[in-house]
């Protein structure tokens, strides 16, 4: 997880996704939609987000500001267990700490409001830092400094600040040394309670493997650590130092993928996907498990292990994936799995095609869709693949990113059954695919299409919805002869208003 300043605070860091950003666009053009933060709520009362930079009214009782910096989720042993596990981030204006519980909700996670701790009522607090050390106690590191990110004339350099918060008498730790420690001694330590002591502990293991120190004994006593250990928070420090120092197999990892806890799961998939590359028995065993996998937050890091394949390799596990109906409507499983496949949409246009008619995903359906159309010479397989749509929202999807694909683009060349599928489309009892046919025959510039909806558009007997969709193609697209007809719409008092809009755009 991490935190950002200005927009939405908390994030959900998958490896493959990509996310909203306060300006620009992704350097990929195709990702066509970013993901937003995993917060269900923001720390400033709305607006404009430099009026929250005072921190009082509204803004203090939301938690004082958009600004915020520096990261924790506190997994030490001083503070108490109702405080661990949630995340803790410095709010620069509110000159507080913010806290978020963390639940996990379909795919991934949600950050939902927690407390306020430590207001400072000195407005040169500017908190910009914080983590916990070996006792468990908390250090925040203050800038102390009038100004904020904006302040560059770099006149107080010497006035920064560290507080120590300790729940509890004060004890001070007698002087240690880690290094001194030996091999099973710093094993021992991945069952500590501070996690402090247990990330240490795993880094001098791991450095100690690297300089080939002979870690069998280690290694036996890790995996006896993570049998034995009822703990899943137990079993999980022992498989990250095994992976570490060297004691973990791909083939151990691939019978991983079917234990009990979702959590080793979970990085079973992330351990396998640590490389480049996913080998053929991992990628075959993704394959077969992303269809029956009860587990949101796992099905979310196979669609990240889209990525580690070679394009081609990925419409299997993608496809298992998007037809899982009950992601259907997740934040962020459909944006993944597109990430995933998008560079290999256009190497093979008919997986693509049959993937995007088959999934429940109406997401995943448009893009492909769109994808599609941004390359030449695939519109008479998207046009065909539309009339084989068996629902009208299929169709609707598959048009609307047909559409999105052409946006910008004029006369372009009809696909070649274009006049058979129109006629299909405009007779649908879907209001929205008749008008997205209609914007698409103006875009092949089809002449009849254009006499078609001028007609509908005079025509008292036609429906008034299709009446104004008509009129709202024809002026997108520029068509000359709609002022007259226009101007004769005007009688009629149910059409004035969208014939008055459309007369002045026009």
């Amino acid at each position: 997880f991490f935190t950002n300043c200005v927009i939405g605070h908390l994030w959900h860091a998958i490896p493959g996704a990509r996310f909203k950003r306060m300006y620009g666009q992704d350097y990929n053009r195709h990702a066509y939609e970013l993901i937003d933060s995993t917060s269900d709520h923001l720390h400033w009362a709305g607006g404009h987000w430099t009026s929250s930079r005072d921190g009082r009214g509204a803004h203090d009782q939301a938690g004082g500001g958009h600004a915020h910096c520096g990261t924790m989720i506190y997994l030490g042993d001083n503070w108490p267990d109702s405080y661990r596990g949630h995340v803790y981030t410095c709010n620069i204006h509110g000159r507080r700490l913010n806290a978020d519980r963390l639940e996990l909700r379909g795919c991934g996670y949600v950050g939902k409001r927690g407390f306020d701790l430590f207001h400072n009522d000195d407005p040169w607090h500017r908190g910009v830092a914080l983590d916990y050390g070996p006792d468990g106690s908390v250090f925040v590191l203050d800038w102390c400094d009038l100004g904020e990110c904006h302040d560059n004339d770099g006149v107080h350099r010497s006035s920064g600040r560290i507080y120590r918060f300790r729940h509890g008498a004060d004890a001070r730790l007698p002087a240690f040394d880690l290094q001194k420690k030996s091999d099973t001694e710093l094993a021992d330590l991945q069952l500590h309670k501070n996690d402090w002591w247990v990330r240490q502990a795993r880094r001098i293991l791991a450095e100690r493997a690297v300089a080939g120190h002979r870690m069998d004994a280690v290694h036996r006593q890790l995996w006896q650590m993570f049998e034995r250990n009822p703990a899943v928070t137990r079993k999980l420090r022992a498989l990250w130092c095994l992976h570490v120092t060297g004691g973990l197999d791909e083939k151990r990892l691939l019978e991983l993928l079917e234990h009990r806890e979702e959590r080793i799961r979970v990085w079973a998939v992330r351990l396998l996907c640590d490389g480049d590359r996913v080998s053929e028995p991992a990628r075959k065993k993704f394959e077969t498990m992303a269809a029956s996998e009860p587990c949101g937050l796992v099905r979310s890091y196979l669609a990240s292990a889209l990525h580690r394949l070679p394009p081609r390799q990925r419409f299997t596990l993608a496809g298992a994936l998007a037809g899982q109906e009950k992601d259907a409507g997740d934040r962020t499983q459909p944006l993944m799995i597109w990430y995933g496949l998008e560079p290999a949409v256009t190497l093979d246009p008919a997986a693509s095609l049959t993937l995007a008619l088959t999934t429940p995903m109406a997401k995943l359906r448009q893009f492909i869709a769109r994808r599609l159309t941004e390359t030449e010479n695939h519109l008479d397989l998207l046009i065909a693949a539309v009339s084989r749509g068996k629902e009208t929202s299929v169709q609707e999807q598959l048009l609307e990113g047909i559409r999105d694909g052409l946006k910008g683009r004029k006369q372009v060349k009809a696909p070649e059954r274009w006049r058979e599928i129109y006629a299909l489309l405009t007779a649908s009892k879907s209001p929205a695919v008749r008008n997205l046919a209609r914007v698409l025959a103006l875009t092949f510039d089809d002449p009849q299409a254009r006499k078609e909806l001028l007609s509908l558009v005079r025509d008292q007997r036609a429906g008034m919805e299709d009446r104004i969709s008509a009129i709202q193609a024809l002026v997108n697209a520029g068509v000359a002869e709609l002022g007259d007809v226009l101007l004769l719409t005007l009688k009629e008092k149910s059409l004035r208003s969208a014939s008055l809009r459309a007369l002045a755009a026009y």
